[in-house]
């Protein structure tokens, strides 16, 4: 019963040390944009803009109307039906979020690439 209780003790006492773990901390990017290409985030727009998000190690939310959808998902942006003059929240978080962030708003203002 003693030992049970000592190794019990031991494990409470190795868990509650403070190693060092993980020193990246991730920031959590909330920023609002303006769509101004002319369709707004149709099909080819939001292929461009997930195949862009998916290329980073970070999570990726795009927030229009109440709706939070996953900002790598084709499927997700479309369903949105984010038109010209929209504001979309982007929610960026994980371990290259600024960069990510960097990237998307410069498609976005750059107008996915599109001439118009």
């Amino acid at each position: 019963m003693t030992r049970i209780l000592f190794a019990s003790l031991m494990m409470l006492a190795l868990t509650s040390l403070n190693f060092p773990k993980n020193t990246h901390k991730a920031l959590l990017i909330y920023a609002e944009l303006e769509i101004t290409s002319a369709n707004g985030l149709d099909g080819r727009s939001s292929a461009k803009f997930t195949q862009l998000a998916s290329s980073y190690r970070c999570r990726v939310w795009v927030n229009f109307k109440n709706k939070r959808r996953d900002g790598k998902e084709i499927m997700d942006i479309m369903m949105l039906n984010i038109k010209k003059g929209d504001k979309i929240t982007l929610e960026i978080e994980g371990e290259n979020e600024q960069e990510c962030f960097n990237a998307l708003k410069a498609l976005i203002d750059n107008k996915f690439g599109f001439k118009e």
